[in-house]
């Protein structure tokens, strides 16, 4: 059975090589506008862009023929992985090393001159650059793999699954070099088979590259709209419109006799902060208030931006008079910490209702008791927590 390539090799890697080249424009075109992936998307450019100059002199013939083409060829593509792990180093979010890559690249350079000097050297250099590739692919999947998670968990699969590729083939080419280019060895009609597969298998590198590249991008950017649309942006709390999806997901976690606590916390006479003070100072206020609740509650709490002056959290708790607990030094927290944005410090207090959400009972329904009891609050001289009568 003929398991030779039906290909020309050089017609493979001129082709791979200009589609790298276009493949490479397009990375640099996506970038984002700011942030690591900006870098990131830069480097991984770069990378494409050498390994795709690298194939295109080795399918038109040229680059081997001489001492600077042989140099050439082995430096683009080794020194690829060097801007490959500096870019896995920016999705990780760790800053790039711009002059490490410079200078790795003029060592490997240094170190390849005189294995180009004569053809006989060909193997040992080819080892060497497989080696040296080998390394730095080596760190860049030890990146991805410390790489805290963000967004799809499946891009970035398939970023270390192309690298875990990759490196497995620099394997299978270093045993090649080993056993069919060491001293006295002779290369047969098998070398040249497992030869044309490789060169095949790796003219693909560049084009899943650039896929895992643009798939990272896509998850991170899927992930910051999800937050963005999640999040207040004036507080950076809880958006009031993921407050039932993840308020759900607390009730599923609590344990079968847990019970969460659901307060309404209603500001008192805001209305007349942005009165006198305007609305700029209003909004410092906010912030202000979204500061201490986050400081004066548990971290496995949710704290919600409920609307204008209005929060909401809901908070693990052991019973119903612990519930109560919890409101009262909210009211006391914010009550003893005025906002000093202006002077006299603006005053804060507030309304909370209290209540308890046990499993079985509607989070809905809850968050209006409590809301009806913050009114109930308000309308009974403000500054006071009102629960169910078992929680005093």
């Amino acid at each position: 059975m003929d398991l030779a390539i039906p290909l020309d090799i050089r017609s493979i890697f001129l082709v791979s090589g200009i589609g790298s080249l276009l493949g490479a424009g397009f990375l640099f075109g996506m970038r984002p506008r700011a942030g690591e992936l900006r870098e990131a998307f830069g480097l991984f450019s770069l990378a494409v862009t050498m390994m795709g100059a690298a194939f295109i002199g080795l399918g038109l013939g040229g680059m081997p023929d001489s001492v600077a083409g042989r140099v050439a060829s082995n430096v683009l593509v080794a020194g690829a992985t060097v801007a490959i792990w500096q870019a896995c180093r920016r999705v990780a979010g760790r800053a790039a090393q711009p002059a490490l890559l410079l200078v790795a690249l003029g060592v490997l350079a240094l170190v390849l001159w005189p294995l180009s000097l004569e053809s006989a050297a060909q193997p040992l250099r080819h080892l060497l650059g497989s080696v040296w590739a080998l390394g730095f692919l080596a760190l860049a999947l030890r990146e991805l793999l410390a790489s805290p998670p963000m967004g799809d968990a499946g891009a970035m699969r398939l970023a270390r699954g192309t690298l875990w590729v990759f490196c497995a083939l620099l394997l299978a080419r270093i045993a090649g070099l080993v056993a069919y280019a060491g001293p006295g060895a002779a290369a047969g009609a098998g070398t040249g088979v497992l030869l044309g597969w490789f060169n095949l298998v790796f003219a693909t590198v560049p084009f899943v590259l650039t896929i895992s590249a643009l798939a990272i991008a896509n998850s991170r950017l899927a992930a910051e709209l999800e937050r963005l649309v999640g999040t207040d942006d004036l507080t950076g709390l809880v958006s009031r419109r993921v407050l039932f999806e993840r308020g759900e997901a607390m009730l599923e976690r609590l344990p079968a006799d847990g019970c969460l606590a659901v307060l309404m916390i209603d500001l008192d006479d805001f209305k007349r902060v942005n009165d006198a003070h305007g609305h700029a100072t209003g909004d410092g206020v906010l912030r202000h208030v979204a500061r201490l609740l986050r400081e004066a509650l548990r971290d496995d709490s949710l704290i919600v931006r409920y609307g204008g002056d209005e929060f909401c959290a809901l908070v693990p708790v052991s019973s119903e008079a612990a519930a109560f607990v919890v409101g009262e030094r909210l009211r006391h927290a914010l009550a003893a910490t005025p906002c000093p944005l202006v002077q006299p410090p603006v005053a804060i207090t507030a309304s909370i209702g209290v209540t308890v959400h046990r499993q079985g009972s509607s989070l809905r329904e809850r968050l209006a008791e409590a809301d009806r009891r913050a009114y109930n609050a308000k309308a009974s001289g403000r500054n006071q927590v009102i629960g169910d009568r078992s929680m005093h």
